[in-house]
């Protein structure tokens, strides 16, 4: 999900602001069917800085952590260039650049043999 908190104080997801921690605001989010994620945003910027969830396992919970960093303005908006997301077993970092309304030649929508 590219903005994951336009979705909240709808009908899926109720969220409520908890307070400022270490220059981030912590905001918890539930949705209907129970999954809460907390996600913290930058105190003076209010970019998103990083979501944490419990993903339930056959062995248990497991803590992810995605991070968001390294944010450009990508025509009117700023988006994170570096995504990581983490948790006890393994680290997924992502960085990449952004391009808005580039040409995208015929070839790229046939189908491979």
């Amino acid at each position: 999900i590219i903005f994951p908190v336009l979705g909240f104080g709808n009908a899926e997801r109720a969220a409520q602001i908890k307070g400022k921690r270490n220059g981030l605001v912590v905001v918890d989010v539930t949705s209907v069917s129970g999954r809460a994620e907390r996600y913290f945003f930058d105190a003076e910027t209010w970019l998103l800085s990083r979501i944490e969830f419990e993903e339930q396992t056959p062995n248990g919970p497991l803590t992810v952590v995605t991070t968001y960093a390294d944010y450009a303005i990508v025509g009117s908006v700023k988006m994170a260039s570096t995504i990581t997301m983490s948790n006890p077993i393994y680290s997924l970092t992502v960085k990449g650049t952004h391009q808005i309304n580039q040409p995208l030649g015929d070839a790229l929508f046939r189908p491979t043999e």
